[in-house]
This record gives structure tokens, sequence and C-alpha cells, in this order.
């Protein structure tokens, strides 16, 4: 709500909630990548091939959800 007075498109309350949703979905998404990863017993920081695949998907998924 700090920044609905000063972007329109913020205003409508519709508009936040789904911000909001999509970010929540972000964030349980990178989750459990996170928690696939560590199951699978790789390194946080040297993920494979099929880790990177699917990061990707979240980073580039969750903005055009928004």
């Amino acid at each position: 709500m700090a920044l609905a007075p000063r972007l329109p498109r913020l205003r409508a309350e519709r508009v936040r909630l789904r911000l909001i949703l999509v970010a929540s979905g972000a964030y349980a998404a990178v989750f459990a990548l996170v928690t696939w990863q560590a199951r699978r017993g790789q390194p946080l920081i040297h993920p494979d091939g099929a880790t990177l695949a699917a990061a990707g998907l979240i980073f580039v998924g969750a903005p055009t959800a928004a």
C-alpha cells in the first residue's frame, strides 16, 4: 500500500492481491526447488542442468505472471 498513492496502476485492490499471489507462488516454487535440490544431494552453489532449467522456468514465469 505504500506505493499505491504514487502509482495509479497499484490503486486497484485486485492488482495488489494478484501481485501478492504471484510473489507467494514464486517463493513457494523456489523453496520447493531448493528442497528438491537438497534431497538429491546437490550442493546449493553447483546445481545440475535440471535444477538450472527449473530455476529458469521460475525466474521467467513469475514476472510473466505478474
